[in-house]
């Protein structure tokens, strides 16, 4: 994941070589209940990240 301009954004697919496996890692963060996203090469997230990790994750998996 990437924060970028304080959104928070999926997988990168520049930079994924295995897009269903990454989808698949953010569904598994929903059984944990996270008040911060640090991302080394993008930000910080703090604004309901488990929603926008769940949304992110059912987004990717439909395309």
């Amino acid at each position: 994941m990437t924060v970028h301009e304080g959104e928070l954004r999926g997988p990168n697919p520049d930079f994924t070589p295995d897009m269903p496996l990454a989808i698949r890692s953010l569904g598994k963060f929903s059984k944990y209940d996270i008040r911060t996203v640090i991302c080394y090469h993008g930000g910080v997230y703090t604004l309901n990240p488990n929603e926008r990790i769940a949304e992110l994750a059912s987004q990717r998996s439909e395309d």
